[in-house]
């Protein structure tokens, strides 16, 4: 079978393997892209940017759907309202409520002294809370910007503050070692400290409210009774800071984040992990239970995004590499989609569909085929012949229904010139390279010259970026961008963007050679 060009083998050639789990939607921005969010309702995208701007985008097709959100600082924090109707976005140590249609700003900028670390809304959108290195955390009118309650203050820098599901309290977590439970109508305290032994970076509500999960630079994470703040539980304990814990929808599980580079589900009643640690090669991030608690993300400095089993902590994916930093990312409310931030610079929305199970038939035939063998009752390897994968093809493509596998299997068949960029998406691959060149940017050009290396716009405008870097970042720049530019001008050599790039990047290069 070595080199053979059977139908079945033109056709692994043709659609490949790592194309089958599509491309993420990218949303652009000059610099890096620190906070994302979903709206409610999953149908738009926010977007908070070094560039000093936030955006809002259609979360299918990735088009902006307003002009930039402008700020004197990068935006650090975004947060979509529960009604979807306002926004709010954080730069240093002001945020700003925004309409979340039109992307007017509503009311007035509310201050802090010193950097906003988080931004929540109340469960019914009237009202946010606001935490802040300058020891306060204060709560707005979400209409008007105007304060309402507070500060309420600790002895350290608050890292975290959110309302309660019932929106009646307020909790906060501090570098003083402690969190603390507050009357959102009062701002008087409703608890003693939750005391841990070294700065307390988060705090959360279980979904119900009754209790409440703390994540500590002491290495642990602690539950409380969110009445009595009594401790519940021994401490869930990690090998370096705890940075971030969320509950399962269900509040039986709860997910830790450590900068021990794991993260760990446990069991909420006896305090035990339920799986081994998840674990990255730099810290996460981010965690976060799926809608239906059934998987878990990690979004780790590693670069990379992983979906894992909610119980057991089995990986359900390949890692989703970004190759740089990510800040980020968040389940849609269907759990059909994750959006992420990173350093990118640009947000990424991954069609990350829950196959349903059982299974076609035709699938395990699929994968049998693609891959030439099968595993036999005798737990051997065995020859699968390529004939199936052609009538396989023929049997998909004709296929009426439109459910998760046919959609699947159709996509799966479909020339890789001309489908869209995942089985879910409303984007063609030739828009998405087209958009990936018209960004403009080094990174979106490289991705662009990867998925259409016979693009000689995408070549050529590369090697114009490639010649800007810095020489020590990339010294081998001047003989990349000359042979970009070359093989661009061969392809294309009656097209004057591509001639013109080419006789620019000659130039500099004799000068270079001739000064």
């Amino acid at each position: 079978m070595c080199g053979t060009r059977s139908p079945a083998n033109r056709l692994r050639n043709r659609f490949g393997t790592r194309a089958e789990q599509g491309l993420a939607l990218a949303l652009p921005h000059a610099s890096y892209v620190y906070s994302a969010r979903f709206s409610p309702d999953g149908q738009r995208v926010l977007t908070g940017s070094g560039d000093q701007t936030a955006r809002v985008w259609d979360a299918h097709t990735g088009v902006p759907l307003s002009d930039p959100l402008p700020h004197g600082a990068p935006v650090l924090v975004v947060q979509f309202s529960p009604d979807g109707l306002s926004l709010v976005t954080v730069s240093t140590n002001v945020a700003r409520l925004w309409d979340a249609r039109s992307a007017r700003p509503l009311g007035t900028p509310m201050r802090h002294e010193d950097r906003i670390w988080s931004v929540s809304f109340s469960p019914d959108s009237r009202r946010l809370v606001t935490a802040s290195e300058d020891k306060s955390a204060k709560i707005w009118d979400a209409r008007t910007g105007l304060l309402l309650v507070g500060p309420v203050e600790h002895d350290g820098g608050i890292r975290h503050a959110e309302f309660s599901p019932d929106g009646q309290r307020v909790a906060t977590a501090s570098a003083d070692l402690s969190a603390r439970v507050w009357d959102a109508q009062t701002g008087q305290p409703l608890t003693s400290p939750l005391r841990h032994e070294y700065f307390v970076s988060w705090v959360s509500f279980s979904p119900d409210g009754r209790r409440l999960v703390t994540a500590s630079a002491d290495c642990t994470a602690r539950l409380w009774d969110a009445r009595t703040g009594q401790l519940l539980t021994v401490p869930f304990k990690h090998d370096a800071s705890v940075i971030s814990a969320a509950f399962s929808p269900d509040g039986e599980r709860v997910i830790t984040a450590s900068h021990d580079k794991t993260a760990r589900i446990w069991d909420v009643r006896t305090g035990r992990t339920l799986s081994e640690p998840l674990k990255h090669t730099q810290r996460p991030e981010t965690v976060q239970f799926s809608p239906d608690g059934e998987r878990v993300l990690t979004a780790s400095g590693d670069g990379t995004l992983r979906i894992w089993n909610g119980h057991t902590g089995l990986p359900l994916s390949d890692p989703l590499n970004h190759e740089r930093w990510v800040y980020g990312a968040q389940f849609s409310p269907d759990g059909q989609r994750v959006v992420t931030a990173s350093d990118r610079r640009e947000g990424s929305v991954w069609e990350l569909p829950r196959a349903p199970v059982p299974v076609p038939e035709w699938l395990p035939e699929l994968a049998e085929a693609v891959g030439g063998q099968r595993l036999n009752d005798g737990g051997s390897l065995e020859h699968v012949s390529d004939s199936n994968l052609p009538v396989l093809q023929q049997r998909l493509v004709g296929d009426p229904r439109t459910d998760y596998y046919a959609r699947w299997g159709k996509w799966f068949f479909s020339d890789r010139a001309t489908r869209t960029i995942s089985p879910y998406s409303d984007v063609t691959f030739p828009e998405y390279v087209q958009r990936r060149i018209q960004e403009n940017t080094l990174d979106s050009l490289r991705e662009a010259a990867r998925l259409s290396p016979t693009n000689a716009v995408a070549l050529a405008r590369l090697a114009r970026q490639i010649q800007a870097e810095n020489e020590p970042k990339n010294p081998r720049r001047d003989a990349e961008a000359d042979f970009l530019s070359r093989h661009a001008a061969e392809l294309a050599s009656n097209e004057p963007e591509v001639l013109k790039l080419r006789v620019e990047v000659a130039e500099r290069l004799s000068k270079l050679r001739n000064p």
